[in-house]
């Protein structure tokens, strides 16, 4: 990292290292080839702010922490929600969805357990339908398990970029702009990739070579099926904000009972450590990420929102936030709820100390390939 970053490590960023190279030093001493050395399996550590951070590296000192941030704050924004009733449109279209849960129509099952399946709608009745396999049997699901197959092009996507099964299972799908917009005929997202660009040059100059759009994680389209609820995680970086811009929302929850928050055990059955690996974790850190969520009432706001740090918000506006807090989704109306995902560095990282992380997270990425390799062949 010395050769890489050079002038780039300032006190805070050698502080972070430090940090990392302590605690690295103190496992593996006990056991180098242990799992508990890869960040994703890894228990996490609990900061005073009531942030989750990774074991190795922990939080990165200094910065503000808060659930939510002021969207207003971030002006660099406005060309993607300006855009946001086009980008919904060219989604819609990329996504064939005009299809419609109605009997004969073919969709795509998604299971607790995180497995998936598909077949044919026999009947519809409010909040339920019965399925039809391909062996015949008939079976009777939630509506928020079945979801339309949808395009050719949406097919492609799940087929080449599967996001982890236990996000899935939850009612979350999750893929990158990049992808999307690649795999698509070059007209199909023409005011999408407009906004994207206007968004990128008036967001603030940092050096350094990014996976996508500047952004040091993920910058993509994500669908919260309707009556679901996305198992509590948290993504273990403090140094990293999200926002999200609401496309297409439920105008309101579905009449009755709204989507219970998931029980203790649906969480270790499923809940993700974090959103970049679908990795087996213990079920008490599981059920922590829970009880720091759900552990106390709370008021949904709208159809469809975030809760982060235990305090509803609704996609009716964007939202940024800290993904370090523990935080989850809602879908409690009757259509599916979209919205633009982007990460993107901490305001408070100076132009250096993004560069010098985007370093670190490559080095470490490169880290994990060769001992997956190194594994393998032992």
């Amino acid at each position: 990292m010395d050769g890489r970053v050079g002038a780039a490590a300032t006190p805070r960023f050698k502080q972070f290292c430090s940090q990392f190279r302590e605690q690295w030093n103190e496992e593996a001493a006990r056991d180098p080839a242990a799992p508990e050395l890869d960040d994703e399996v890894a228990r996490p550590a609990r900061l005073d702010t009531g942030q989750f951070v990774t074991r190795h590296g922990g939080a990165f000192p200094g910065l503000t922490a808060t659930p939510y941030w002021d969207a207003r704050d971030f002006t660099w924004l406005s060309p993607l929600v300006e855009a946001a009733p086009a980008i919904a449109r060219e989604l819609a279209a990329a996504r064939g969805d005009a299809a419609e849960l109605a009997p004969g129509g073919a969709v795509d099952v998604f299971f607790e357990d995180g497995t998936s399946d598909f077949g044919t709608i026999d009947t519809v009745q409010g909040a339920s339908c019965d399925m039809r396999y391909e062996d015949g049997e008939v079976e009777r699901l939630d509506r928020s398990n079945v979801a339309p197959r949808g395009s050719a092009w949406l097919q492609r996507m799940r087929e080449r970029y599967p996001w982890p099964r236990a996000l899935e299972a939850t009612g979350f799908e999750h893929f990158s702009l990049a992808r999307a917009m690649a795999t698509a005929d070059r007209a199909a997202f023409r005011e999408t990739r407009a906004a994207l660009k206007a968004c990128r040059d008036r967001a603030p100059a940092s050096r350094g070579r990014f996976h996508q759009y500047g952004s040091p994680r993920f910058v993509g389209v994500s669908r919260q099926r309707p009556r679901s609820a996305l198992a509590a995680h948290s993504d273990l970086w403090n140094f990293v904000l999200t926002a999200h811009v609401p496309l297409s929302m439920p105008s309101a929850p579905r009449p009755g009972l709204r989507t219970p928050p998931l029980t203790l055990k649906a969480q270790a059955a499923v809940a993700p450590r974090h959103t970049r690996s679908g990795a087996a974790v213990a079920a008490a850190d599981r059920a922590t990420y829970a009880e720091a969520l759900w552990g106390t009432a709370h008021e949904r706001n709208g159809g469809a929102g975030m809760i982060v740090a235990g305090e509803a918000r609704p996609w009716t506006e964007p939202l940024v936030f800290d993904t370090s807090f523990v935080h989850s989704a809602y879908n409690d109306g009757d259509a599916p709820a979209d919205y633009l995902h982007i990460d993107f560095f901490h305001p408070e990282l100076t132009t250096d100390e993004k560069c010098a992380l985007a370093s670190f997270q490559r080095c470490q990425g490169q880290w994990r390939t060769r001992r997956a390799r190194l594994r393998r062949e032992s």
